[in-house]
C-alpha cells in the first residue's frame, strides 16, 4: 500500500475546470444534513421496506470522517445546505492484496441534479482513490433510483459495466 498522509487525503479535490460545483470532504458539522439525505435516499429506494436507522448511518459516516485512511465522505452544497454526497471506502480485493475503492452511497437530491454536480462527486472519489493507491474503483447503481441515468453518468466518466445486481424478499 502506498504511504499517504492524512493531510494528503484531506487535500481539497479540485474538479476539472468545466465542473462548477464545489465538492468538499465532509466534517462532523455536515453529519445532520447527510443523515437526512440518507433518509431521503432510503425512502425513495427499492429498499424502502427496510427500517431506516439514522444512528447506524451516522456511525458509519463518523467512522469515515474520523478514519480517512479507511474511507471518505464527500459533500456538495447548494445555498449552504448539503444536497449531495458520496461515501466510499478502500480495502484489499477479496482475491488480491491490490486495493479497490468502492461506494457505500452516492446520491444527489433531484432538484440539485442539474449541471455537473453528480459527476464532480464521482470524480472527487476517483481522485481520492488514486491518491490512496487503489488499482480499481467500483461503483454501483443498486438503489433502484434512476438506474439508467446513473449508468450513463458512470459510463460517461470512463466506467464499464461488470455485472448486475439482484434482490429477493425472504
Amino acid at each position: 500500500m502506498q504511504d499517504t498522509t492524512i493531510e494528503q487525503i484531506q487535500q481539497p479535490v479540485v474538479p476539472p475546470e468545466n465542473v462548477r460545483h464545489v465538492v468538499e470532504v465532509a466534517t462532523a458539522a455536515d453529519l445532520d444534513g447527510v443523515v437526512e439525505l440518507g433518509r431521503v435516499i432510503h425512502a425513495a429506494s427499492s429498499d424502502s421496506a427496510l427500517t431506516y436507522s439514522g444512528p447506524k448511518v451516522r456511525a458509519l459516516l463518523e467512522h469515515l470522517i474520523a478514519s480517512p485512511t479507511a474511507g471518505v465522505l464527500f459533500v456538495t452544497r447548494s445555498e449552504g445546505r448539503v444536497v449531495g454526497g458520496f461515501a466510499g471506502g478502500i480495502s484489499p480485493h477479496l482475491f488480491s492484496e491490490d486495493l479497490i475503492a468502492f461506494d457505500y452511497a452516492f446520491f444527489v437530491k433531484p432538484g440539485a441534479r442539474h449541471g455537473m454536480r453528480s459527476a464532480a462527486l464521482v470524480q472527487a472519489f476517483v481522485i481520492w482513490a488514486r491518491r490512496r493507491g487503489a488499482k480499481r474503483v467500483k461503483v454501483s447503481a443498486t438503489y433502484g433510483l434512476d438506474v439508467a441515468s446513473t449508468a450513463r453518468l458512470f459510463q460517461s466518466l470512463g466506467f464499464t459495466s461488470d455485472g448486475v445486481g439482484f434482490s429477493k424478499e425472504v
